[in-house]
């Protein structure tokens, strides 16, 4: 009975010197924190009291104070690379938009040009297929002009 007792004595002494040593943790952070508290309020209020975490040096903070400038960090990467590709997203929205402007110009300007010929596109169309097979004509009349010209030279 003396022996259970005395195990269990040295058992609740082990759990209150952990716990005593975590207090004194918990309490080396809570003077680590009023101090940067006080650092930041002498600094101003505002936008001049914010927590630069670039200037902050690694011992001068908790771990789980730490750890959260890391992801702090880490995040303002991520931030300012979403940031230029929007940026650039923009950018190509823009142009395209312009080019989109200038071809919708273009279009009205050719539907004005085929309105003031009064003539449906088919009817240009078919026109211009005759224009073609003129030309073609026009060509092989020339070539049989050229030949006879040979003849009579060579007679």
């Amino acid at each position: 009975l003396i022996t259970g007792l005395q195990e269990y004595i040295t058992e609740v002494e082990t759990i209150a010197e952990n716990r005593g040593r975590e207090l004194q943790k918990t309490k080396e952070q809570k003077q680590q924190l009023t101090t940067l508290n006080k650092q930041l309020e002498q600094g101003g209020t505002g936008a001049s009291a914010a927590l630069d975490f670039d200037t902050l040096q690694g011992s001068e903070v908790p771990p789980r104070i730490r750890a959260l400038i890391e992801d702090a960090k880490g995040l303002k990467v991520r931030v300012k690379k979403y940031k230029d590709q929007c940026a650039a997203h923009e950018r190509t929205i823009t142009s395209q938009q312009s080019q989109i402007a200038r071809l919708a110009d273009k279009a009205a300007a050719l539907e004005g040009a085929v309105r003031k010929l009064e003539k449906d596109p088919d009817t240009v169309l078919a026109e211009l297929r005759n224009a073609a097979s003129a030309a073609e004509k026009v060509a092989a009349a020339e070539e049989k002009v050229r030949e006879m010209e040979h003849r009579l030279s060579v007679v």
